[in-house]
This record gives structure tokens, sequence and C-alpha cells, in this order.
């Protein structure tokens, strides 16, 4: 899996090394209060760091050998990742970023 994170989301040092620590993780299906990468049903891949910091997206992508590729590219919390949700869902494409 190879994970991409869009330059224009506001992270600070801090949070960023903290997403790349919870990155380390494996994908979790969710389990509630885990930090990591979780799929929301089929509609949003979601990756938590400690407190109610998030970036998802619900568009993942293959390239040619396979490999899943996720780039997330909308930041907030608990609350805006259920309405985004809610208006969305997983959208797969094939090709590279």
């Amino acid at each position: 899996m190879i994970i991409k994170i869009r330059k224009p989301l506001r992270l600070d040092t801090n949070q960023c090394d903290k997403f790349i620590n919870v990155l380390k993780k494996d994908i979790i299906y969710r389990q509630q209060g885990d930090n990591g990468v979780k799929f929301i049903g089929k509609k949003v891949v979601d990756i938590k760091i400690d407190g109610d910091q998030r970036l998802f997206t619900n568009i993942l992508h293959s390239n040619e050998q396979g490999e899943l590729l996720i780039h997330f590219d909308h930041q907030g919390n608990h609350n805006y990742v259920i309405k985004f949700a809610g208006e969305h869902h997983l959208e797969f494409h094939q090709g590279s970023l």
C-alpha cells in the first residue's frame, strides 16, 4: 500500500510525525477509539491520530503492480468525517495519482 498526503492540508511537524507513526500500523476495520487507518463502511478511508485529528478520502487508486494507493485529501474531526461519509462512497481508479 502506498500513502500520499495532499500538500495543502495544514499539518505541523508534530502532527505529520504522528500521522507517519500511525501509518506504520496495519489497517484496522472499525475498531472504535483506536488510532490507525480505517475503512468506514464502503464510504471513506480514515486515518486517526490521538485526539480528534483525522485525514480521510473516498478515492482509492491502484497502480499497474496492483498496489493500493491512498491519497488523503481531506482533514477534519470525527463529525466532519461522518458527514462526509454520508455524502460520498468509495471510488476506485486504476493508474497512478
